[in-house]
């Protein structure tokens, strides 16, 4: 959802962001072929003022994409290359724009075009803003649109990671795409591609993952699927327990069942991570459910059990 790289490119509102942007910088300096996807925010973090009596005051400035250090990704006829994605009585259209980060790419998707509504073109206005619909436009746009742009630009990418769970539904729309170029079934096309799914959990209490109510998935589950798929196995991917029709679609466990390999950052985060997805694997003791972490490389325990690790020579996609 946000990459953190200067003060050029303000599209980010904390760590989670700045880490996005030192992965890019550092795939850069060791010429590993990642490329990044994300969202470019009209209003990304804010400027802080504090006043006499000591309160603060935000200002949002405007991101004029004329001014950031992007360009315009173009089609082969010279127009300007949208994604599309198929939404409740409407399309959405977005552009893209191209960020150079060393000798990586940073790829940002952006609403705000004539040809969408007012409305659509707002779903890119600001960064963590906009109440519970709002974020589940911007997450439909990064995952299914972020997937639909790596298809269009990069189809060689073999590794999606995906940097917290905003980025999930790009598990979906990868199964979708694939089971639309074999002929399989969604079911099929599912397991095929986790395989190639790495997701980094970084938050540190469950009420922190982003949750979004059935009676407002609903209208989406078309854009989310589209003719074919059997929209309970969808729900199921995001629901503690799949036949729990009152349960709320969980994206971070949308993530993990459609990724191979789980990820927490510190050693301490993996033991909370671990205690927090426990209810995806009833059967498993605590210490056993199937979450390392990435910053400690001595610790014998830092990778699962029988999972191979993505090869670093395979083109990569970071969705943040």
């Amino acid at each position: 959802m946000e990459f953190g790289l200067g003060d050029a490119l303000p599209l980010y509102a904390g760590g989670l962001g700045v880490l996005a942007g030192d992965l890019m910088k550092t795939t850069s300096d060791l010429g590993i072929p990642v490329i990044g996807v994300g969202l470019l925010f009209q209003q990304g973090y804010f400027r802080q003022m504090i006043d006499a009596a000591g309160w603060q005051h935000e200002a949002y400035p405007y991101n004029e994409p004329a001014t950031m250090p992007v360009e315009p990704v173009l089609a082969p006829d010279g127009s300007r290359l949208h994604v599309s994605i198929e939404l409740p009585g409407r399309s959405l259209h977005l552009r893209i724009w191209r960020a150079s980060v060393g000798r990586v790419a940073l790829y940002l998707l952006d609403s705000n075009s004539t040809l969408n509504s007012a409305a659509d073109r707002g779903i890119t206005g600001a960064l963590y803003a906009g109440g519970t619909q709002m974020r589940l436009m911007q997450e439909i746009a990064l995952g299914i649109g972020g997937w639909r742009l790596v298809e269009a630009l990069h189809p060689e990418v073999e590794v999606c990671h995906m940097n917290e769970g905003h980025a999930a539904f790009a598990v979906l729309e990868r199964a979708r795409s694939l089971a639309a170029r074999m002929g399989i079934s969604f079911r099929e096309a599912l397991w095929a591609t986790r395989a190639g799914n790495v997701f980094t959990t970084h938050t540190p209490v469950d009420a922190g993952f982003d949750r979004f109510p059935l009676e407002l998935l609903e209208p989406y589950r078309p854009s989310l699927t589209r003719v074919g798929i059997d929209p309970d196995i969808v729900l199921a991917l995001g629901r503690e327990d799949g036949t729990d029709d009152a349960a709320p679609f969980n994206m971070a466990y949308l993530a993990a069942r459609g990724s191979l390999t789980t990820f927490a950052v510190s050693r301490r985060h993996g033991v909370v991570s671990r205690r927090i997805f426990q209810p995806l694997y009833p059967c498993w003791p605590q210490h056993e459910v199937p979450i390392s972490h990435v910053t400690c490389m001595s610790c014998p325990h830092m990778w699962p059990t029988g999972v191979m690790l993505p090869s670093l020579s395979l083109a990569t996609t970071a969705l943040a």
